[in-house]
């Protein structure tokens, strides 16, 4: 259901941007969005693919900030980006919103 997924997506943002390392990225290439190149606190260069929506939205070469989880920068990331933080969870909670509305009144019987 599109609200839970909102909800937790939405938590899992704010959990990586309370107790996640923040840093910044450079966007490498492209391939169905941005690839982004980071170094972890410990010096570890690390190259993610952030889901963003879209190949345009990041310029190849364009400096980006992020969370990372540092147990886990692989998997566990997000870019410190309005739409990506906030949004987007709240676009999944607003459909979510509307369909439960529809089923409220949507008629019954025929």
């Amino acid at each position: 259901m599109p609200i839970i997924y909102g909800f937790a997506l939405r938590q899992r943002h704010q959990r990586l941007c309370q107790h996640g390392h923040f840093t910044t990225g450079l966007v490498v290439d492209h391939d169905e969005g941005p690839i982004v190149e980071f170094h972890t606190e410990a010096g570890h260069l690390v190259r993610i693919k952030p889901e963003t929506g879209g190949k345009s939205y990041f310029a190849r070469g364009a400096v980006v900030s992020l969370y990372y989880n540092p147990g886990d920068p692989q998997h566990n990331f997000a870019l410190a980006d309005y739409y990506l933080l906030n949004a987007r969870p709240l676009v999944f909670i607003g459909i979510g919103i509307i369909l439960i509305l529809a089923g409220l009144f949507a008629p019954i019987g025929s």
